[in-house]
């Protein structure tokens, strides 16, 4: 049986797509009244060509839809903003809860949201599987999975043209599109960094500033890829066990070190406890308790609660992750894209393509805090595109950048903001703000951080 939201968006996306088909010009979207963040906004979609750089060819098979969302300035806009989406394959809805503190940091702009090629409403990879009217949404479910990655290794050349650097000149052409006589910014958080990062080598790239949020590292780093992901969780995941053996209240939970008791969980966890945690892997569950800091506060005491065999913990955490997932999936378009994932992750951040699953296994043997990624990186089973000219390229000239990085984020680590920013060095006037303790997306665990750094940026057009 199909879910509420399902049904709900395969009447949007329809109605969307009949209405914006033959124009890119704003109207009301059709669900601006069916959340109260949504009330207002206006919608529409660009065509844009399979591959680029080419000849927009208007409705033909070689073009993708993008849908974007716009929420005008209350009044007269003083500018523009972009906000771009990471991932790879999330799409513009990731926004939609922080709009009160957008709207704080760009007082009187106009927000505009794209799906980027193959997210949310625009064109998907997959598309029958991953419509908002197939059996799971917009998300793949049963034997979606399967008929996906056929048709994906039937039409290699389609799936390759969901590369980085299409995206990049799809975000060029719709600001090209709608660009006024305002100034313009860009904001891009995580995989967005890097997809904003390629957008600036692009000859007809020109932005009044650029604002990102937990940068992601070269593409040819070594150390910082995705392949190295658990070692960076594990990094982390220390860190924070040492942050409560320095603490006394803390320190007094355990009889030994902290980090000792956990080793003691991971070796030999009580019975049925391991059949309580998510995902039935302790290093994996730990790990992603990383990402928000309600959830990390708790590490320690749920430590001290699992060796006594008690889940009373286990559930309030649970708990307090479902209500953060509730929030950001409750729109019909907010299940990732795997397959768009899975392309992305392996061609443009994968320094060990050769890796086995076995291989990745013996590596996270010596981590406490581990992550899932390594292993969903071997193997995809989809066509990789090659790596282009841009990869890895230094642009010649940067508008005014402003970076944002947490100390304490488990996916984008500060170095790996250091190692982008480095490359940049005779290229712009770059300011890195790092947040002390901020896990991953600033915009959303340190809010008040990042509208008082957005707000200096902003009323300070001399510096960076």
């Amino acid at each position: 049986m199909k879910s509420p939201w399902s049904l709900f968006g395969a009447l949007l996306f329809g109605a969307a797509f009949s209405t914006f088909a033959q124009a890119a010009s704003f109207t009301a979207c059709k669900d601006s009244l069916s959340f109260p963040e949504l009330n207002g906004s206006t919608c529409a979609v660009f065509h844009a060509p399979l591959r680029a750089p080419g000849p927009q060819t208007g409705g033909s098979p070689e073009t993708v839809d993008l849908f974007v969302r716009k929420f005008p300035a209350h009044g007269h806009a003083k500018g523009s903003l972009w906000l771009i989406s990471g991932g790879p394959g999330e799409s513009g809805s990731t926004f939609y809860p922080f709009l009160k503190t957008l709207r704080a940091a760009f007082p009187d702009f106009d927000l505009l949201v794209p799906d980027h090629r193959g997210t949310g409403f625009s064109t998907r990879l997959c598309i029958k599987e991953e419509s908002a009217g197939s059996p799971g949404g917009t998300a793949l479910v049963g034997e979606e999975w399967g008929t996906c990655w056929a048709c994906l290794n039937a039409a290699s050349d389609y799936a390759r043209s969901f590369s980085v650097t299409n995206a990049a000149f799809d975000l060029a052409d719709l600001i090209a599109q709608y660009h006024g006589r305002v100034p313009t910014f860009v904001y891009g958080v995580s995989y967005g960094t890097p997809l904003v990062s390629r957008l600036l080598l692009l000859p007809h790239a020109h932005l009044d500033g650029v604002i990102l949020d937990s940068l992601v590292a070269p593409n040819a780093s070594t150390t910082f890829d995705l392949s190295h992901r658990s070692q960076i969780v594990d990094a982390v995941g220390r860190r924070i066990l040492d942050q409560c053996d320095a603490e006394p209240a803390c320190r007094g939970l355990f009889d030994t070190t902290v980090e000792d008791a956990y080793r003691k969980l991971l070796a030999s966890p009580p019975p049925g406890i391991l059949d309580q945690v998510p995902g039935k892997n302790i290093q994996q569950f730990f790990g992603g308790l990383l990402d928000f800091r309600s959830v990390r506060a708790r590490i320690p005491n749920l430590i001290a609660a699992l060796n006594r065999g008690d889940t009373a913990e286990l559930r309030l955490v649970n708990a307090s992750t479902g209500r953060i997932g509730t929030i950001l999936e409750q729109y019909p378009q907010a299940p990732p894209s795997i397959p768009l994932v899975s392309i992305i992750s392996v061609a443009e951040n994968d320094a060990r393509p050769e890796m086995t699953t076995d291989e990745v296994a013996k590596e996270a043997q010596g981590l406490l805090f581990a992550s899932s990624l390594p292993t969903l990186l071997v193997n995809p089973g989809l066509p990789l595109y090659p790596r282009g000219v841009y990869y890895n390229a230094a642009p010649k000239s940067l508008p005014r950048i402003l970076v944002l990085q947490g100390t304490l984020d488990p996916k984008t680590p500060l170095d790996d903001a250091t190692a982008r920013i480095a490359q940049w060095h005779d290229a712009g006037r770059t300011r890195l703000v790092s947040v002390t303790g901020s896990p991953h997306f600033i915009l959303m665990t340190s809010p008040i951080c990042f509208k008082d750094a957005v707000n200096e940026f902003l009323a300070d057009k001399k510096r960076p």
